[in-house]
């Protein structure tokens, strides 16, 4: 029997920018404390801000043959903007842009012969991953979230035949079929995804979480707000807070966090 724990926690309690990735350039207020000198390999600018030092603009990074690694933009520590990098050969090996901290949109990555190996279309929903054989030709394409893959995979062999499809949902507690095994134990990311909450909320107070075939009812405590949405970050489907207060604000907050316990008994 698989079973769940669903942990409830007392807590008491940006900005974008858009990089030139072909212009070292610091932002205001930030310095350039070790200026390119050959045998360098790492250029950054740095800021002051609330007791810690940042980054603040650009940061390039190279091999020590002198080969250019990456090309990165900061604000305040949060990366922003376009971030190419290369292999020590020169060919490319990624490319994306980061929106305050996290990746966002399509994103590129080769092989070290140059081969466009996987793009991956990141969002707040799901990322949306296709994998390439080194002909080109399509290997798999699918949904998947950090805990795993979700919806509909397909993989093809190397010849563009439908090898398997299995649709995961919103994650299995078992592999229900041998594609679905094939996808789960030959695709990355490996395995399959440990299923997503579902929360929705009702008239009557009351929240209601659905973990795969599970359903869990939560009464809404009187006065207060069901929130599904400002804690996924950190992977608390459904937060309290008292109405007019805020997720991690000054004044008490409840969150929900799904812990999976891998077939152990709670004692």
């Amino acid at each position: 029997m698989i079973r769940i724990a669903l942990l409830m926690s007392l807590a008491v309690a940006s900005v974008s920018y858009a990089a030139d990735s072909e212009e070292f350039r610091c932002l205001e207020g930030a310095k350039d404390p070790a200026p390119y000198k050959p045998g360098n390999v790492v250029r950054w600018c740095e800021i002051w801000k609330d007791g810690r030092l940042l980054y603040h603009g650009s940061v390039w990074r190279w091999y020590r043959s002198g080969q250019m690694e990456g090309k990165e933009f900061y604000v305040y520590g949060n990366a922003e903007g376009e971030w190419p990098s290369w292999y020590e050969n020169g060919k490319p090996s990624s490319l994306g842009t980061f929106k305050n901290g996290n990746k966002t949109g399509l994103w590129k990555y080769w092989d070290e012969a140059g081969w466009l190996k996987t793009e991956v279309t990141y969002s707040e929903t799901g990322n949306l991953l296709t994998e390439y054989y080194p002909t080109g030709q399509k290997k798999a394409t699918g949904e998947s979230l950090r805990s795993g893959k979700i919806g509909v995979w397909t993989y093809w062999d190397a010849r563009g035949t439908e090898k398997a499809k299995c649709d995961f949902g919103n994650g299995l507690f078992a592999l229900p079929t041998k594609p679905c095994q094939i996808i789960a134990n030959e695709l990355e990311p490996k395995g399959f995804s440990q299923p997503v909450p579902v929360v929705t909320t009702n008239p009557d107070s009351k929240a209601i979480i659905a973990i795969a075939s599970q359903m869990y009812q939560l009464q809404i405590p009187p006065g207060w707000v069901a929130d599904t949405k400002v804690g996924k970050d950190e992977q608390a489907p459904l937060v309290f807070y008292p109405k007019g207060g805020s997720w991690r604000g000054i004044e008490p907050n409840i969150y929900i966090r799904v812990l999976y316990k891998n077939g152990t008994s709670f004692n």
